[in-house]
């Protein structure tokens, strides 16, 4: 005997409708789970410090999210913090296996800006000595303007942080 469209659902598996509810309300709460990450998210990016040292919880083995922490420390004249980001992320551009161009760039741009701030506490001679021996190892441009701009000012003048 065949059976009509109605019957065949009055024969279906009971639970299948309690099983399509129960997919319908975790995919629902699934989208409000996401959505409210998202949202959480969206909110670290409107300010950049918090969205760097979400980045150095993320990956605090690397220099760069430390460096631009650092940066960002620098621009909010949070001294004490910003130098030690910046020196933090010197120690990591040592680690074993950074590629010798992380070594030498990451080292480079992390003490050129300790230089920077010691240039700002008003440290020129401490400053000319880290940025110097940045200079001397390094093939790199900006420490050199950086060296020269620290000859050319007074230690009082804002530093312009990279």
């Amino acid at each position: 005997m065949a059976h009509t469209p109605a019957q065949s659902r009055s024969t279906a598996d009971p639970h299948s409708s309690s099983v399509r509810g129960g997919l319908r309300l975790a995919g629902g709460l699934a989208l409000v789970a996401l959505a409210s990450l998202s949202m959480h998210r969206a909110t670290v990016w409107e300010d950049e410090r918090d969205l760097w040292h979400a980045a150095v919880q993320h990956s605090p083995t690397k220099p760069r999210p430390w460096i631009n922490l650092g940066n960002q420390y620098a621009r909010q004249h949070m001294d004490g913090p910003a130098e030690d980001a910046f020196l933090w992320a010197s120690h990591l551009t040592q680690q074993p296996g950074r590629s010798r161009e992380e070594q030498y760039l990451g080292w480079a741009v992390a003490d050129t800006n300790v230089a920077l701030m010691l240039l700002r506490r008003g440290d020129l001679a401490q400053a000319r000595q880290v940025v110097g021996v940045v200079v001397a190892f390094t093939p790199f441009h900006t420490p050199k303007r950086v060296l020269a701009w620290i000859e050319r000012r007074s230690p009082s003048s804002p530093a312009p942080f990279f």
